[in-house]
């Protein structure tokens, strides 16, 4: 009888699995970063044309108010002086408190009758049920003027009960009720919205004062104060300020949106730093506010040996600026309406 032959089965080599791992890891290691840049570059277009449909939205309000929205000045539902920044400024104007369009404050909207636009009649307007049924206390609404998707709006209050540990939210930005100096109404700074972009970070906003000559605000309302055509302070709470300049100075850390700052406190982005001074004519400085948002074609066109005309993009208009990727505003990856 024969043996009935064996059968050995083919097998690879040490040699070749080393070869076939090798060849995985390279295969990985040149797709990962293909894959992050594919989504950071979908995140940008989406962050773009969120910008785009809120300038839009910024010349359909100028339409109708023969003005810009307004990017500084106190929470209109406050009793106390208590700021409100130029992000969440923007919201309330395009989109109303409630999001179910703005009320103008003017005295045809006076809901007391008192001649006097104030708090009570901002926190009146907003009271009002959503069928808006009441016909003693209806209120003309414009607007919204910005075809948003959720996901895209955020206040503070909303951040804070999402994500309970979150931390170095600036003061200035929470409302009483959390413990913090934004207001105790029920509108106080911490639950008026403000726009994200496409990673949920906020989306600046800085209106221009086209009747003055100077390019940035200097000096401050109790000191050697000129206005210019933009002014750092109006989103200071979420880029830091060290109070030097502006309507509105405030001494306050920037707010670290990414949670890596070594120190919290005084966590400022570049937007937050302001060395410009007024009649300069030399370049600004990389890594401040002036020297992100000035023009830089204009210093070129007039420059004289190192010597050129400091002035600001959009100087007839408004600034909208967004962290891109890394999370920090003024740095080179950051999504705006105007070219850098």
């Amino acid at each position: 009888m024969r043996p009935v032959p064996s059968r050995s089965r083919p097998a690879f080599t040490l040699v070749e699995l080393l070869t076939v791992v090798a060849i995985i890891v390279l295969l990985i290691s040149i797709l990962v970063p293909a894959v992050q840049s594919a989504r950071t570059q979908a995140k940008q277009t989406t962050t773009s044309g969120l910008l785009k449909s809120l300038a839009t939205g910024c010349e359909m309000f100028k339409t109708d108010f023969k003005r810009y929205p307004q990017s500084r000045g106190y929470n209109p539902f406050e009793e106390n002086d208590v700021l409100l920044f130029g992000a969440q400024w923007l919201a309330l104007q395009l989109l109303g408190a409630d999001m179910r369009g703005y009320v103008a404050p003017d005295l045809r909207n006076d809901a007391d009758g008192n001649g006097v636009i104030d708090h009570i009649d901002w926190r009146d307007w907003y009271a009002l049920p959503a069928n808006r049924i009441d016909p003693d206390r209806e209120y003309t609404r414009n607007g919204p003027y910005a075809d948003v998707d959720a996901k895209h709006i955020r206040t503070i209050k909303r951040i804070l009960q999402e994500n309970p540990d979150v931390v170095g939210i600036p003061e200035g930005l929470v409302g009483d009720d959390d413990g913090g100096s934004g207001g105790s109404s029920e509108w106080n700074t911490g639950r008026l919205a403000f726009f994200v972009d496409a990673w949920e970070y906020p989306v600046l906003y800085y209106a221009a004062n086209p009747q003055v000559d100077e390019p940035f605000t200097t000096g401050t309302p109790t000191g050697d104060f000129v206005v210019g055509r933009y002014d750092q302070c109006d989103n200071a709470a979420f880029t830091g300020s060290d109070g030097g300049h502006g309507r509105f100075p405030l001494d306050t850390p920037g707010w670290d949106l990414t949670g890596t700052a070594e120190n919290p406190d005084r966590f400022k982005h570049p937007l937050g730093e302001f060395r410009y001074e007024r009649g300069q004519t030399t370049r600004p400085e990389p890594g401040t506010f002036e020297g992100f948002v000035y023009n830089e074609q204009t210093f070129e066109s007039t420059r004289v040996d190192d010597q050129g005309r400091i002035w600001p993009h959009n100087p007839d208009s408004f600034l909208l600026i967004s962290t891109g990727p890394d999370g920090r505003f003024g740095t080179t990856d950051d999504v705006t309406n105007f070219e850098r």
